[in-house]
């Protein structure tokens, strides 16, 4: 290991510039930038996310976790509140380095409230542009899909996709999940096509906490993802607001958890309390702060863009 920062000194010069715009674009729009925890009672609930466990000398408190996402804190104020809110946060996922991902990173998350899921494209696009990157073509997964696979996604069976994976990608593949097959044949024959592109209407196993609409004969979900060279930079919903749905997504999590053999995690009640509250109809969008800093400076690595990555796991 070297002491030496991993960024030169120019970059830190340009990321200050850049989070600054972020800022500026923010202000510009009437968004109250706010400051959440880092660490919390429960971690996220997604079973394809790993928490780091924060755990006090002598056992003295209960564990804690670092958060994945500030999504669980800016839904309690957007609860109580109701106004756009963003913030520019750390976030932990317990995965290994490397080169498009840091176990510490920073995460821009905002949140619309009485916009749907049109404002929440419109919205991503608006960005792109005014960052400089240009405006992204948006196309359905579906859509994409079919042109790799020649198949439709939401209507394929669990047996049907590992097939799939069997027949385009690995011969030896052991069956999976529907929503872990859907992901493997995705990432490998989709992502790497998406460039400046927003993929629309996910299916419905992955709507995590989205909502979902019947679309055709598809059961599909609110939710994009913004893609700049193969690299996913953004996630965004409209925001899963019902309260017996909310609690019946957390249970089918902890039961995937199960299945995939993954650590149970407490359940975040908090979060179910907010949406009891009443959350009000509304769109949020998650973006890889430090991936589309690397996209704007033309670097290959995220270590380029940051000023620390001593930390492996």
């Amino acid at each position: 290991m070297t002491w030496r920062p991993s960024a030169a000194l120019s970059a830190l010069h340009a990321r200050a510039a850049f989070l600054a715009e972020i800022r500026a674009w923010f202000n510009k729009l009437g968004y109250l930038e706010v400051e959440v925890p880092a660490i919390a009672l429960a971690p996220a609930s997604d079973p394809w996310l790993d928490s780091f466990e924060v755990r006090s000398p002598g056992a003295q408190m209960p564990a804690l976790y670092l958060l994945t996402s500030p999504e669980s804190y800016l839904k309690r104020l957007l609860a109580r509140d109701g106004q756009p809110i963003f913030t520019l946060a750390r976030a932990y996922r317990a995965e290994p380095r490397g080169v498009m991902h840091n176990p510490e990173f920073t995460l821009l998350e905002w949140y619309q409230p009485h916009a749907g899921f049109a404002a929440l494209c419109e919205a991503l696009q608006r960005f792109s542009r005014e960052l400089g990157f240009g405006q992204p073509e948006v196309q359905t997964y579906r859509s994409l899909f079919e042109s790799v696979y020649g198949r439709n996604p939401h209507q394929m069976t669990e047996p049907a996709a590992n097939a799939l994976i069997r027949a385009e990608i690995d011969p030896h593949w052991t069956d999976g999940s529907l929503d872990l097959a859907l992901n493997l044949l995705f990432s490998t024959g989709c992502e790497p096509l998406c460039d400046n592109l927003l993929v629309t209407h996910f299916p419905a196993a992955q709507a995590a906490m989205s909502r979902t609409i019947r679309q055709d004969d598809d059961q599909v979900c609110l939710r994009v993802e913004w893609y700049l060279q193969g690299i996913e930079i953004a996630n965004g919903y409209d925001e899963l607001v019902d309260p017996r749905e909310q609690r019946a997504r957390a249970e089918l999590d902890q039961h995937r958890r199960t299945e995939l053999q993954r650590p149970s995690v407490p359940t975040d009640h908090a979060l179910l309390a907010a949406v009891d509250a009443g959350l009000p109809p509304s769109y949020g969008i998650a973006l890889g702060v430090d991936r589309l800093f690397c996209a704007r400076m033309g670097f290959a690595q995220l270590a380029d863009g940051l000023s620390f990555t001593d930390v492996t796991v």
